[in-house]
């Protein structure tokens, strides 16, 4: 696994634009972050909402297993791009971990049906959608223990 970056929290940051992030995150003092995607502005603002580290992939490479507390995927662009991200996240985080999505547009609405699908299918919950102007924000808990039992006739 090659880290494209790794920043701890030592040194000044430069600002960064205040909508790099969504309040999805809730606090993040002390927390290990993977970010799936290259995007200095989201590590900055990563950094000074208090992570004690965050790490930069690439989405296509696979990341080291259960190491991270919140794995953060500022772009997916496509269905292939939500299956491999959430398939990324689910290796990489520790329990009770979470993961934010998002989307810049989706006017089908396939992203979020696969994002959602994948999400359930690799065992995450409290799964929340948001929509901000053109983005849809996807939150998710992975379970401790494992994914919840499907009613009769629910789909994943």
């Amino acid at each position: 696994m090659k880290l494209q970056s790794i920043i701890t929290a030592t040194g000044d940051l430069p600002e960064g634009p205040s909508d790099a992030l969504p309040d999805a995150l809730g606090d993040l003092a002390g927390t290990h972050v993977l970010l799936l995607g290259l995007d200095v502005a989201v590590m900055c603002a990563l950094i000074r909402r208090g992570c004690a580290e965050v790490a930069e992939l690439e989405p296509h490479e696979r990341p080291e297993a259960h190491r991270f507390d919140r794995v953060i995927v500022p772009t997916v662009a496509s269905a292939d791009a939500a299956l491999r991200a959430v398939a990324h996240a689910r290796r990489a985080l520790l329990p009770p971990g979470s993961v934010l999505l998002w989307t810049d547009c989706d006017p089908t609405g396939q992203i979020g049906e696969t994002i959602r699908r994948a999400l359930r299918l690799q065992g995450f919950s409290l799964i929340r959608v948001r929509r901000a102007g053109t983005r849809t924000i996807f939150t998710a808990m992975l379970s401790t223990l494992g994914p919840r039992p499907l009613a009769l006739g629910e789909a994943a």
